[in-house]
Protein backbone atom coordinates (compact mmCIF):
# COMPACT_ATOMS: atom_id res chain seq x y z
CA UNK A 1 0.00 0.00 0.00
CA UNK A 2 1.50 3.09 -1.23
CA UNK A 3 1.12 6.64 0.85
CA UNK A 4 0.99 8.80 -1.85
CA UNK A 5 -0.25 12.00 0.30
CA UNK A 6 1.09 13.17 3.38
CA UNK A 7 -2.21 13.23 4.77
CA UNK A 8 -3.29 9.57 5.01
CA UNK A 9 0.71 8.75 5.61
CA UNK A 10 -0.32 11.23 8.94
CA UNK A 11 -3.27 9.59 9.62
CA UNK A 12 -1.86 5.88 9.35
CA UNK A 13 0.95 6.67 11.54
CA UNK A 14 -1.61 8.14 14.32
CA UNK A 15 -3.89 5.04 14.32
CA UNK A 16 -0.75 2.88 14.30
CA UNK A 17 0.30 5.15 17.83
CA UNK A 18 -3.22 5.04 19.36
CA UNK A 19 -3.52 1.19 18.74
CA UNK A 20 0.04 0.90 20.10
CA UNK A 21 -1.07 2.86 22.69
CA UNK A 22 -4.22 0.99 23.33
CA UNK A 23 -2.33 -2.34 23.42
CA UNK A 24 0.15 -1.46 26.22
CA UNK A 25 -2.58 0.44 27.99
CA UNK A 26 -4.64 -2.90 28.01
CA UNK A 27 -1.50 -5.22 29.47
CA UNK A 28 -0.40 -2.77 31.75
CA UNK A 29 -4.30 -2.96 33.15
CA UNK A 30 -4.64 -6.73 32.22
CA UNK A 31 -1.75 -7.44 34.92
CA UNK A 32 -2.91 -4.90 37.53
CA UNK A 33 -6.43 -6.49 37.61
CA UNK A 34 -4.70 -9.95 37.38
CA UNK A 35 -2.05 -8.89 40.32
CA UNK A 36 -4.81 -7.73 42.51
CA UNK A 37 -7.06 -10.60 42.09
CA UNK A 38 -4.48 -12.91 43.16
CA UNK A 39 -3.74 -10.96 45.99
CA UNK A 40 -6.64 -10.84 47.19
CA UNK A 41 -7.44 -14.89 46.89
CA UNK A 42 -4.22 -15.30 48.59
CA UNK A 43 -5.26 -12.85 51.55
CA UNK A 44 -8.87 -14.32 51.59
CA UNK A 45 -6.85 -17.90 51.79
CA UNK A 46 -5.38 -16.41 54.60
CA UNK A 47 -8.15 -15.43 56.65
CA UNK A 48 -10.19 -18.63 55.47
CA UNK A 49 -6.86 -20.70 56.83
CA UNK A 50 -7.04 -18.86 60.09
CA UNK A 51 -10.67 -19.42 60.81
CA UNK A 52 -10.52 -23.01 59.76
CA UNK A 53 -7.56 -23.09 62.06
CA UNK A 54 -9.24 -21.56 64.99
CA UNK A 55 -12.77 -23.39 64.54
CA UNK A 56 -10.43 -26.99 64.52
CA UNK A 57 -8.74 -25.99 67.82
CA UNK A 58 -11.46 -24.43 69.32
CA UNK A 59 -13.51 -28.17 68.19
CA UNK A 60 -10.62 -30.23 69.73
CA UNK A 61 -10.26 -28.15 72.83
CA UNK A 62 -14.20 -28.86 73.30
CA UNK A 63 -13.65 -32.54 72.58
CA UNK A 64 -10.62 -33.04 74.94
CA UNK A 65 -12.72 -31.59 77.86
CA UNK A 66 -15.84 -33.95 77.34
CA UNK A 67 -13.92 -37.08 76.41
CA UNK A 68 -11.44 -36.42 79.73
CA UNK A 69 -14.51 -35.79 81.94
CA UNK A 70 -15.64 -39.97 80.38
CA UNK A 71 -12.13 -40.75 80.68
CA UNK A 72 -12.57 -39.70 84.27
CA UNK A 73 -15.40 -41.32 85.50
CA UNK A 74 -15.29 -43.90 87.97
CA UNK A 75 -18.80 -45.86 86.38
CA UNK A 76 -16.87 -45.53 82.99
CA UNK A 77 -13.18 -46.80 84.41
CA UNK A 78 -15.06 -49.20 86.33
CA UNK A 79 -17.23 -50.59 83.35
CA UNK A 80 -13.71 -50.95 81.31
CA UNK A 81 -12.31 -52.73 83.85
CA UNK A 82 -15.15 -55.03 84.44
CA UNK A 83 -15.64 -55.76 80.45
CA UNK A 84 -18.85 -54.36 80.70
CA UNK A 85 -19.80 -53.96 77.13
CA UNK A 86 -23.38 -52.34 77.77
CA UNK A 87 -22.15 -49.49 80.24
CA UNK A 88 -19.23 -48.80 77.95
CA UNK A 89 -21.23 -48.81 74.81
CA UNK A 90 -23.72 -46.17 76.75
CA UNK A 91 -20.94 -44.30 77.82
CA UNK A 92 -19.19 -43.61 74.37
CA UNK A 93 -23.02 -43.06 72.79
CA UNK A 94 -23.89 -40.27 75.26
CA UNK A 95 -20.34 -38.78 74.99
CA UNK A 96 -20.66 -39.08 71.32
CA UNK A 97 -24.16 -37.45 71.29
CA UNK A 98 -22.96 -34.57 73.94
CA UNK A 99 -20.17 -33.67 71.80
CA UNK A 100 -21.59 -34.16 68.61
CA UNK A 101 -19.50 -36.81 67.34
CA UNK A 102 -19.80 -38.88 64.32
CA UNK A 103 -18.09 -42.16 65.88
CA UNK A 104 -16.55 -43.25 69.05
CA UNK A 105 -14.24 -46.04 70.56
CA UNK A 106 -12.48 -47.37 72.83
CA UNK A 107 -9.57 -49.55 72.03
CA UNK A 108 -7.54 -51.83 74.60
CA UNK A 109 -4.35 -51.67 76.12
CA UNK A 110 -3.37 -54.40 73.18
CA UNK A 111 -4.54 -51.78 70.97
CA UNK A 112 -7.49 -53.80 69.97
CA UNK A 113 -11.05 -51.76 69.48
CA UNK A 114 -12.74 -52.94 72.24
CA UNK A 115 -15.82 -50.93 71.78
CA UNK A 116 -17.32 -48.75 68.62
CA UNK A 117 -20.29 -46.74 68.12
CA UNK A 118 -20.10 -47.96 64.54
CA UNK A 119 -18.96 -50.44 62.22
CA UNK A 120 -15.35 -51.25 62.48
CA UNK A 121 -13.22 -48.46 61.49
CA UNK A 122 -10.99 -48.85 58.05
CA UNK A 123 -7.48 -49.09 57.50
CA UNK A 124 -6.49 -45.17 57.09
CA UNK A 125 -8.79 -44.29 60.34
CA UNK A 126 -7.42 -47.75 62.44
CA UNK A 127 -3.67 -46.45 61.26
CA UNK A 128 -4.35 -42.70 62.33
CA UNK A 129 -6.13 -43.93 65.53
CA UNK A 130 -2.93 -46.31 66.18
CA UNK A 131 -0.21 -43.52 65.37
CA UNK A 132 -2.54 -41.12 67.99
CA UNK A 133 -2.15 -43.38 70.76
CA UNK A 134 1.46 -43.40 70.77
CA UNK A 135 1.53 -39.76 71.01
CA UNK A 136 -1.04 -39.62 73.50
CA UNK A 137 0.76 -42.01 75.58
CA UNK A 138 3.24 -39.29 75.96
CA UNK A 139 1.24 -36.59 76.12
CA UNK A 140 -1.52 -37.23 77.82
CA UNK A 141 -3.65 -36.89 75.11
CA UNK A 142 -3.25 -36.47 70.88
CA UNK A 143 -5.79 -35.13 68.02
CA UNK A 144 -5.25 -35.58 64.40
CA UNK A 145 -7.17 -35.50 60.97
CA UNK A 146 -8.11 -39.01 58.79
CA UNK A 147 -10.49 -39.75 56.08
CA UNK A 148 -12.96 -42.51 56.95
CA UNK A 149 -15.27 -43.22 54.19
CA UNK A 150 -14.86 -40.68 52.38
CA UNK A 151 -14.90 -38.14 54.86
CA UNK A 152 -12.65 -36.42 57.12
CA UNK A 153 -12.90 -36.41 61.03
CA UNK A 154 -10.55 -35.09 63.64
CA UNK A 155 -10.00 -37.68 65.65
CA UNK A 156 -9.00 -36.99 69.20
CA UNK A 157 -7.39 -39.93 71.56
CA UNK A 158 -7.47 -39.69 75.29
CA UNK A 159 -6.20 -42.52 77.68
CA UNK A 160 -8.76 -43.78 80.16
CA UNK A 161 -6.19 -44.49 83.39
CA UNK A 162 -7.21 -46.87 86.00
Amino acid sequence: MHFRTLESRIVTLFLVLVLAVQLVGFFVIRNGIVDNAQATMREQLKLGENLFNRLLEQKKQRLTDSARVLAKDTGFRSAIGTDDRPTIESGLITLGERIDASLTLLVGLDRQIKATTVPRPAGSLENTILSLIDRAEQNDGAVGIAIFDKRIYQVLVVPVRA
